[in-house]
């Protein structure tokens, strides 16, 4: 099934751990406290116990949606052209980024545990998710 969740958290610290728990449990982050995945309900129901563990009593708000198979394809994706002031060209087989290697490179040392997904990872998972709904680019 397909899951959107979105998440306010005050704490930076709090807020990087939820991050990672959405990442490790399979799902895509589309936003930064935005994430999407084609889970289990068990899936689902693991992350949010992870959170009630490590929030201790911290501020935050979460919203988990599950999108029935007739809401899934209705969904509209869109990746504009420039994103973060970086160029990015859109063509037919997904978004290229002449800098992607080098970047993800630094973001790997910088970041150490999360190993983040390169543009073309997530153009995988956005044709993954578009073979089931509707895609724009």
């Amino acid at each position: 099934m397909e899951y959107l969740l979105a998440y306010d958290i005050v704490k930076d610290d709090l807020r990087k751990e939820v991050a990672e728990i959405c990442l490790n449990k399979g799902m895509t982050r589309i936003q930064y406290s935005v994430f999407f995945g084609n889970v289990s309900r068990n899936i689902i129901e693991t992350i949010l116990m992870e959170i009630k563990e490590i929030s201790k009593g911290e501020q935050l708000e979460l919203i988990i949606c599950q999108m029935c198979e007739k809401c899934s394809k209705k969904k509209i994706i869109y990746i504009s052209e420039e994103k973060s002031g970086k160029k990015r060209s859109v063509k037919e087989n997904g978004i290229e980024d002449e800098n992607d290697e080098n970047e993800k490179e630094e973001r790997e040392k910088k970041d150490g545990k999360v190993k983040k997904k390169s543009v073309k990872e997530k153009i995988e998972q956005i044709k993954e998710i578009a073979e089931r709904g509707v895609i724009i680019l």
